[in-house]
């Protein structure tokens, strides 16, 4: 794994460079991969089940695997992955597939708890901070699990509209932060999640001090959340700072 995380970062610099990468690429051998078994399991791991990603092209390149992939809105995109499949490298961040867990610096904790919640739900001892996108289906699976643990859990969440994969999500969470207190927030975030189109033109009608006073919030969020290195939903970081990998087993 050592190793394996060490070209991780090594690929996550290339990356980075943008455009360069496809001249690192044409100067090293490729190696097209043709067996099905391979792309079938890369599309069987966690993360691109969880994204609906699907394979069109395998290349080997000096031991990683290049990879062209399509998104659920048909968008294609390449990113890097370990032969062993255990890390998947994209815009020079590193997660890993069996569990959708980046590997990045520990959370600075202060700084989330210095936000104001987009809502808070439950009454238990365990404090949960998640970061959700409201169009999220793993978000719901989230919502739902969680909806019948609130003895246990307090929840701080905050709304992260992933817009490049949710475009609507923006005007949801708008919506559901139109609600008048957190009981409100949490009927409109469940009507959401179970398919309501009650949010639609919702900006249309919210006053512009309302409007500028979410997006205010927000902003907020994507502050912290670029300072934590959040980058998917959703997060989710236990009272100690620690990201949650497998919140589905609490």
């Amino acid at each position: 794994m050592k190793k394996s995380l060490i070209v991780a970062s090594m690929i996550g610099v290339s990356l980075l460079l943008g455009t360069n990468v496809s001249a690192k690429e044409d100067s090293v051998k490729k190696v097209e991969i043709k067996k099905d078994s391979v792309k079938n399991k890369i599309e069987n791991t966690f993360v691109f089940k969880q994204i609906g990603l699907k394979v069109k092209s395998v290349n080997e390149i000096s031991g990683i695997y290049a990879v062209t992939v399509q998104t659920r809105t048909g968008a294609m995109s390449k990113v890097y992955i370990t032969k062993d499949l255990k890390i998947m490298i994209h815009s020079g961040k590193a997660m890993e597939l069996s569990t959708g867990a980046d590997l990045k610096k520990k959370i600075n904790l202060d700084s989330i708890k210095s936000l104001e919640p987009s809502l808070t739900i439950g009454h238990g001892k365990k404090v949960l901070y998640v970061f959700s996108d409201p169009e999220c289906p793993w978000c719901k699976r989230f919502h739902e699990k969680f909806s019948n643990k609130l003895d246990k859990y307090t929840i701080k969440m905050f709304l992260m509209p992933l817009t490049s994969l949710h475009p609507n999500a923006v005007e949801k969470s708008h919506w559901i932060l139109g609600g008048k207190d957190d009981k409100e927030k949490l009927e409109r975030m469940t009507k959401g999640f179970e398919g309501s189109k009650e949010y639609r033109g919702y900006l249309k009608q919210e006053s512009l001090e309302d409007y500028k006073k979410v997006e205010n919030l927000l902003k907020k969020y994507s502050e912290v959340e670029r300072e934590n290195e959040i980058t998917g939903t959703p997060t989710v970081i236990d009272e100690d700072g620690n990201r949650v990998k497998n919140w589905l087993k609490l």
